[in-house]
């Protein structure tokens, strides 16, 4: 590829794998940071990776489900796998494998919803509104949301793609809109995991702002038949970079850092509810497909 394309790859720093050293600190840059000089340089990640490390998440069919302003996979896979709207790279060691899919409208949406219906933040929106969608049938409501306020990033990749909601009438209020919009992230989701045909989701470990709402994660467990172990006291990826740091130097063992963690709650899911949802779930992927087709 570099020859294709007339670049010297000298110009290139060195790959190294996350946990290695790269070097020490030096005298001047001890003096400017306040740190000892000497000690190593280890060459570190992205905030996805640390983030992935930090949920503790170690075998192959274990998945990393981020509730953030985006809704993201990663799930460690067994081999490199091309997919248009999933992400494989290698992961923190040699033979590890993640793939990973985005819901771009994640957190977000309710971020929108809530300047639509005039509250100052998401915490106002759910404190107002989560109580009221316990007296609302599961998927009986008819309104079908498609969270793609930001375009469709996974499993398919169409920027132009729009969020749509479909089935309102005159009854329908705010409860029925916010749950609608639960039901359409679990949707999503659902729609991405049937397009991870590649390994048996077989563990998935929550964490972001969405895991304050039990409802939310329940809702998203029903939909996508899947368990979720929400990590108590989430971190984040500044505890996998320290964990990737600590391993460098010989501190850790490895895949020690599944041992941080713990496991605060776990969110099951019911197989009745499932088949329920099954109806509005064929109708969320016939809608997106058919509203697909105006924004090509």
């Amino acid at each position: 590829m570099f020859k294709q394309l007339n670049i010297d790859e000298g110009l290139l720093p060195d790959i190294y794998w996350p946990y290695e050293e790269i070097g020490t600190l030096t005298k001047e840059a001890a003096q400017l940071t306040g740190l000892v000089e000497g000690i190593s340089i280890i060459a570190g990640t992205g905030d996805a990776l640390s983030e992935m490390i930090s949920t503790g998440v170690s075998n192959v069919g274990e998945t990393s489900l981020l509730y953030g302003s985006t809704l993201t996979t990663m799930s460690i896979i067994n081999d490199y796998w091309f997919h248009e709207g999933f992400i494989t790279v290698p992961g923190w060691k040699d033979g590890q494998v993640v793939t990973s899919a985005v819901l771009g409208s994640g957190m977000s949406s309710f971020t929108w919803l809530s300047h639509l219906l005039g509250k100052e933040n998401n915490i106002e929106l759910f404190n107002e509104l989560e109580p009221q969608v316990g007296e609302i049938q599961d998927s009986n409501h008819n309104i079908i949301f498609l969270p793609y306020l930001t375009g469709l990033r996974s499993p398919e990749i169409n920027p132009l793609m729009k969020g749509t909601i479909v089935g309102i009438n005159q009854a329908h209020t705010s409860p029925y809109m916010f749950k609608a919009l639960m039901e359409g992230l679990g949707f999503a989701l659902n729609y991405i995991l049937e397009k991870l045909d590649v390994i048996e989701v077989e563990s998935v470990h929550a964490v972001g702002g969405g895991v304050n709402s039990k409802t939310l994660l329940q809702t998203v467990s029903h939909i996508c038949g899947i368990d979720q172990k929400v990590i108590k006291g989430h971190v984040g990826a500044p505890l996998g970079s320290a964990w990737l740091a600590g391993y460098g130097i010989q501190m850790f063992s490895e895949n020690s850092y599944k041992y941080l963690i713990e496991i605060g709650q776990v969110i099951s899911w019911d197989e009745s509810i499932r088949e329920r949802y099954n109806k509005s779930y064929q109708r969320f992927v016939n809608l997106k497909n058919t509203i697909e087709q105006y924004y090509i």
